[in-house]
């Protein structure tokens, strides 16, 4: 959420406040979790994805699971990596994605 700034800041900390993040989110999902590094996963049956600040995706909700973005290093995917990212699992196999919603290693 740091990458936030005025009107938006204030936006998303009312919203946070009331914690309805569904409201946040502009596609059709069952839950929205709590926003971490900016990005909130989001649920729809039983597959995951990711919205922005703005409530929009940034990847198709196509994921079996998903992990809250965080700007942690794992040397066996791909260091160094500075940026956050996410851990996904997509067909039984795990990665990171960017904030981009594009994976950044081979899931494995």
């Amino acid at each position: 959420m740091g990458r936030l700034s005025g009107r938006y800041r204030h936006m998303l900390d009312d919203m946070i406040n009331k914690s309805d993040f569904r409201s946040m989110c502009k596609v059709e999902c069952d839950e929205v979790y709590p926003y971490s590094e900016g990005f909130a996963r989001v649920r729809r049956g039983d597959k995951f994805g990711f919205i922005n600040d703005f409530g929009d995706l940034i990847c198709d909700i196509i994921y079996d699971d998903a992990r809250d973005f965080n700007n942690f290093i794992f040397d066996s995917c791909f260091y160094p990596y500075t940026k956050v990212r996410a851990a996904v699992k997509f067909n039984g196999k795990w990665g990171f994605i960017d904030e981009e919603g594009k994976p950044i290693c081979e899931f494995k």
